[in-house]
């Protein structure tokens, strides 16, 4: 467990070396019917690598399949059915984000154009059945499936679905609480405002959090964080959730294998957790609060188009970069009161943005977070949060919007 421990205090920094990184999810899907688009096909997901790798881009391969492909400080590394996911990392400042963003994305138009095809920054694959989503042939992913297919509706989140990732770094142990215990209080309330799951099998989708639901029939311990609101809550109580989760597969002789129901502690109990195997445990698990290469990651949070997209990067910059912000998300959770944040995230799945918190709801809760960091934010960066403003006073869902312009795209009403 102590190999864990290390890596988490391998993102201390001092608070002037912070930097972000993010992970945007996109669904390949074909422009005619919004199908996905599968692996194999022609002009397939791993064509669409290789196309990277034909402008320039490194390729990223695990033996002889193609996966991603690397280009100086963003990658593109394909989800277990095929999400396209654009990770970018080592930036403070969002419009450095934004200039390599849509350099990526206005560098692929012509080519989707001539391949018929959308990359869609949505929550769930539109129209295509989970029966019609094809694997991507690592043996890491297919371990993955084959252990979630014993896990309730945890398949279709890890095949349909396509998330938002912050990754974040800290100062110290203490610093580490702070920021965790602060996003694991405002992630619920963020995946309810930006849950964006907007189509589900060809018809316009109303449930609330469908990707995050699905997740929650696993087994607890893939994605729920022991104590994680109680102080204190340092590395070995992190470490100590790693350390009980499945570990779904792991390297032997030469070849990743599954290794059934076993956890991570079981699996490692008597061999060393080298860098590579924890990398693999980390990318196994689906808590709110996982680990990545640059830092602790704030997760299942649906996909949002751009601009939203860096309105919720500024968002969660400024709630967890800023100490001031942080003081006050500490307080919230003394006020709230631990058992009352545990009920909201359990009422959310019902009643969304509406679910009771303190003396209002999910939603005021949204609004006083964006007040907030609207007062602390740098002049240059406080166009960003411009897209929230519809969100948060005209009565708009993040997930209607794409349900009406999936209809109008395909003719329906």
């Amino acid at each position: 467990m102590q190999a864990i421990i290390n890596n988490l205090k391998s993102f201390e920094r001092p608070h002037e070396e912070f930097t972000l990184g993010v992970s945007f999810g996109h669904l390949l899907v074909n422009s005619s019917d919004l199908s996905a688009v599968n692996y194999s096909d022609t002009n397939g997901s791993k064509s669409f690598i290789e196309h990277l790798v034909h402008l320039g881009w490194q390729a990223i391969s695990d033996g002889d399949v193609l996966v991603g492909a690397s280009n100086g400080a963003e990658n593109v590394v394909l989800g277990l059915g095929g999400q396209v996911n654009w990770r970018f990392s080592g930036f403070s400042q969002v419009q450095d984000l934004e200039r390599a963003y849509l350099a990526f994305i206005e560098g692929l138009f012509d080519e989707l154009k001539r391949r018929g095809q959308i990359l869609l920054a949505t929550g769930h694959q539109p129209t295509s059945p989970l029966e019609a989503i094809e694997t991507v042939p690592l043996p890491e992913y297919e371990a993955l499936e084959n252990w979630a297919r014993g896990q309730g509706d945890l398949l279709d989140t890890l095949k349909r679905s396509a998330e938002t990732t912050v990754s974040f770094q800290y100062a110290h142990v203490d610093n580490f609480q702070k920021r965790v215990q602060s996003a694991a209080l405002i992630q619920p309330a963020l995946a309810a405002f930006f849950d964006n799951a907007s189509w589900v099998n060809g018809e316009k989708n109303t449930a609330n959090l469908i990707n995050l639901r699905r997740l929650i029939t696993a087994d607890s311990n893939y994605f729920a964080i022991p104590g994680i609101l109680n102080a204190p809550f340092k590395y070995d109580d992190y470490a100590s959730f790693v350390w009980e989760a499945p570990a779904i597969c792991a390297a032997h002789n030469g070849s990743v294998q599954s290794t059934g129901e076993k956890t991570v502690g079981e699996v490692f109990a008597d061999r060393d957790l080298t860098e590579e195997d924890l990398r693999r445990v980390y990318r196994m698990i689906r808590p709110a609060l996982g680990v990545s290469r640059t830092g602790v990651t704030l997760g299942n949070i649906d996909s949002v188009p751009y601009p939203l997209n860096m309105a919720y990067v500024l968002l969660v910059k400024s709630l967890l970069y800023n100490p001031d912000h942080i003081t006050a998300l500490e307080k919230m959770i003394e006020q709230y009161k631990v058992d009352k944040i545990e009920t909201m995230q359990r009422e959310i799945f019902e009643k969304g943005l509406q679910a009771p918190l303190g003396d209002g709801n999910v939603f005021d809760f949204i609004k006083d977070l964006y007040f907030m960091v609207s007062l602390t934010v740098e002049p240059v960066e406080q166009h960003y949060l411009q897209p929230l403003n519809s969100l948060l006073f005209k009565d708009i869902k993040t997930k209607d919007v794409g349900a009406r312009q999936f209809a109008a795209m395909l003719g329906k009403k």
